[in-house]
C-alpha cells in the first residue's frame, strides 16, 4: 500500500475532528438539551462525512459511483441548510423547510442540471443568508463570542477556495484547496473549544433572551457572582462580565437595571461591601486596615470604597467596624 500523503492525513484528522465534535454535542451530558445541539451536531458531522468521502476518492480507497455522489450531492446541499437552520433557531427564528427540499432535490439529480458549480453557489446563498442574519440580530443574541466568528468565517474562507478552483480549474495546487480549508477549519473549531471550555456549551445556548427571564437571568448572574467572585477584581467592567457570562453588554446592563434596580457598578460594590463586612467584623481582621480591607475587596482607592459601604450600611467603614466590637 502506498504511504498516505500528508494532504489525506490532515483530511482525515480534520473529518475526525468534525466527527468527535458532533459526538460530544450529541452525548455529553452537560450541554443544554436544546435544537440547535441536534442541527449543530449534524452540520459537523455532514461537513465530516464530506471531507472523508472526498479524501477516501482521491486516495482511490471508494469508486465514485453514482450512488456515492447522490449521497455526496445530497450532503453538500444539506449541510448549509442545517447551520442555516441553526442560526435561526439561534436569533428566535423557524426553520427554513425549503432548504431540505433543495437537498432531496439536488442530492437525487433528478433535474440533471446540477452540478458543482450550482452546488457551491447554492452553499454561498446560505452562507450570505446566515451572514446577514447574524449582523441583523447580533444585538438580541445571547452571545456574540469567537465561536460565531469561525464557524460561519470558515465557511467563507471554504467558499474562496471554492470559488478558486472553479475559476482555475486547470491549476492542480487548487485541488486540494477545499478539503484543506475544510480540515483547516474543523481543527480550529476543535482547537477553539479546547482553549476555551465555555464555547462548547455556548454552541448549544445561543439563544436570545426575552426581558421576561430578567429575573431568572438575574438568578443566574448573581449564583455566578458569588460562586466564581469575579468582582475582587478592581478592574471588572461591563464588558468583561458580559462575555464572562455570555451575554452581549446591553443586555447585561438591562437585566441588572430593570430585575435588580441598580446601576452595573452599584450591583457590583454590593458584593464588594458585603465582602468588606464579613472582613470587618473578623477578629482575624482587626490590625487590618480600612484601606486594605477595601483593596482586598476590589475597591480601587479608599474614596470609593467609604462611598459605597456608605450608600450600603449608612455608615463609614471605620463605624461599621467599631460597631460590631461594641
Amino acid at each position: 500500500m502506498n504511504p498516505i500523503p500528508w494532504q489525506n492525513l490532515l483530511h482525515v484528522v480534520g473529518a475526525a475532528n468534525a466527527l468527535l465534535l458532533a459526538v460530544v454535542l450529541v452525548g455529553s451530558p452537560r450541554l443544554a438539551r436544546t435544537r440547535a445541539r441536534w442541527l449543530l451536531a449534524a452540520f459537523l458531522a455532514g461537513l465530516g462525512l464530506l471531507l472523508w468521502l472526498f479524501t477516501a476518492v482521491d486516495a482511490g480507497w471508494l469508486d465514485f459511483s453514482p450512488a456515492l455522489r447522490i449521497v455526496y450531492d445530497f450532503v453538500a446541499l444539506l449541510i448549509p441548510s442545517l447551520l442555516f437552520d441553526y442560526l435561526r433557531r439561534a436569533v428566535g427564528q423557524a426553520p427554513a423547510p425549503l432548504f431540505i427540499l433543495l437537498a432531496l432535490i439536488g442530492g437525487s439529480r433528478f433535474l440533471g442540471w446540477f452540478t458543482l458549480g450550482h452546488i457551491v453557489l447554492v452553499q454561498l446563498a446560505y452562507t450570505s443568508a446566515a451572514i446577514l442574519l447574524l449582523l441583523g440580530a447580533r444585538d438580541r443574541l445571547a452571545v456574540w463570542p469567537r465561536h460565531l466568528v469561525v464557524l460561519v468565517g470558515g465557511l467563507v474562507l471554504i467558499h474562496a477556495a471554492q470559488l478558486l478552483r472553479i475559476a482555475f480549474p486547470d491549476s492542480v495546487w487548487l485541488f486540494d484547496a477545499v478539503p484543506l480549508a475544510g480540515a483547516a477549519y474543523f481543527i480550529a473549531l476543535t482547537w477553539l473549544v479546547v482553549t476555551d471550555p465555555r464555547s462548547l456549551r455556548r454552541f448549544t445556548e445561543v439563544m436570545p433572551q426575552p426581558a421576561a427571564d430578567n429575573a431568572a437571568t438575574l438568578r443566574e448572574l448573581d449564583d455566578y457572582m458569588a460562586r466564581e467572585r469575579p468582582w475582587l477584581d478592581s478592574g471588572l467592567s461591563l464588558e468583561s462580565l458580559a462575555g464572562a457570562v455570555g451575554l452581549p453588554p446591553r443586555r447585561l446592563s438591562e437585566v441588572i437595571n430593570e430585575a435588580g434596580g441598580a446601576r452595573f457598578y452599584e450591583y457590583v460594590n454590593r458584593y464588594r461591601v458585603n465582602a468588606a463586612r464579613e472582613l470587618l467584623m473578623k477578629p482575624s481582621e482587626r490590625r487590618t486596615s480600612i484601606e486594605a480591607i477595601g483593596l482586598m475587596t476590589g475597591f480601587r482607592s479608599r474614596s470609593t470604597f467609604y462611598e459605597a459601604f456608605r450608600r450600603e450600611t449608612g455608615m463609614t467603614p471605620a463605624a461599621w467596624r467599631k460597631a460590631q466590637r461594641t
